[in-house]
């Protein structure tokens, strides 16, 4: 098993998180254990999580050495920071009506280069399933001997799934759904959070209205005095 933190700061790891747990429970220093696209098994300790939103098991994340001296002085501790790419788990993905990392690799302007083991192999027959729903949902056709995606294809698959999920919240909340107005001002309470295939999105009332907004767009407006945050709501990375 590779252990991340060890190697160059600027060095990445994509893959499956398959174990979580504490490391040390006094310092509340937590590991995790990823399956990468490489098809090896990476060990890293990745510090405290937030208590109010820890990542689940089976989802894509990404892990980046950092440079422990530069940031906290000397430290016996490797600094390891994990971002997650999927907030559902990875075996959903394929046939998800939403804009998944399968998607983002697809759409990339460079090919994803997965070894054909471990989770490697697992994440190029993922690609393949995708896009064989992508072609039966009309969102990818075949041109001249080579698969072409439909434009705003992410945009698209986006709003697909936040009107569905927002249709199951207008009964579970009681309210109606409004979406976001492109360029408007906008004031509210964040309610809840909803981890979707297109990512994490806040449940922002204003009145008897709700909106879905995605998850940095209201961190930055509740920075920004847009949003009041609503009790028990906790922020995480």
């Amino acid at each position: 098993m590779a252990i991340a933190g060890r190697g160059q700061p600027s060095k990445k790891i994509t893959g499956k998180l398959v174990a979580l747990g504490l490391s040390d429970e006094f310092n509340d220093r937590h590991y995790a254990v990823v399956d990468g696209v490489d098809g090896k098994l990476h060990y890293a300790e990745i510090g405290r999580l937030s208590r109010y939103d820890p990542p689940s098991k089976d989802v894509v994340v990404t892990l980046r050495d950092q440079n422990a001296n530069s940031l906290h002085g000397r430290s016996r501790h490797p600094i390891t920071r994990m971002f997650i790419e999927s907030h559902v788990p990875f075996q959903e993905l394929a046939s998800a009506d939403g804009a998944t990392w399968l998607d983002r690799k697809l759409l990339s302007k460079e090919p994803p280069e997965f070894r054909n083991k471990g989770f490697g192999a697992e994440a190029n027959r993922a690609l393949r399933l995708r896009q064989q729903w992508l072609i039966k949902e009309e969102l990818m056709t075949e041109q001249n001997g080579k698969l072409v995606a439909r434009r705003r294809l992410l945009e698209t698959l986006q709003r697909r799934e936040v009107v569905r999920i927002a249709v199951n919240l207008q009964k579970e909340l009681g309210l109606t759904y409004q979406p976001l107005a492109s360029g408007e001002p906008f004031r509210g309470q964040m309610k809840k959070t909803v981890k979707l295939a297109s990512g994490r999105f806040a449940v922002v009332q204003k009145g008897k209205e709700f909106s879905l907004v995605p998850w940095k767009q209201a961190m930055a407006l509740r920075k920004g005095n847009g949003l009041s945050m609503g009790s028990g709501v906790g922020i995480s990375r």
